[in-house]
């Protein structure tokens, strides 16, 4: 399989991080969309949401040997947002109570 984003091409299989693995992980305090993208690659996931969603919202730091699902329900605590696991490896940041079939447009990959 060929992969290739942007700039980057990646070649060979395309293997999906588990959520609930622990690993160690080093997510300082910043603005949410950050956060998000420092745990996707920490992790080895796609997360993708929509950047107006998290514009404006700061995350707090989590750090420790712990899972992305775990990293990411602390990312997202206090925000109105959860986190939702569309296939192994990608999770899709929304708000609380939307449905599936409301999640899909003006999302960013990171």
């Amino acid at each position: 399989m060929l992969l290739c984003l942007g700039f980057l091409c990646l070649a060979g299989p395309v293997i999906a991080a588990s959520l609930d693995e622990p690993i160690p992980l080093q997510v300082r305090a910043q603005p949410l969309g950050e956060s998000l993208r420092n745990l996707a690659k920490q992790a080895n996931l796609q997360i993708l949401f929509d950047p107006a969603l998290v514009a404006g919202r700061s995350a707090e730091s989590v750090e420790g040997t712990l899972t992305a699902r775990t990293a990411l329900d602390r990312l997202l605590r206090g925000t109105g947002l959860e986190a939702r696991e569309q296939a192994p490896g990608v999770v899709v940041i929304r708000r609380k109570g939307v449905s599936d079939a409301q999640t899909h447009e003006g999302f960013v990959r990171s």
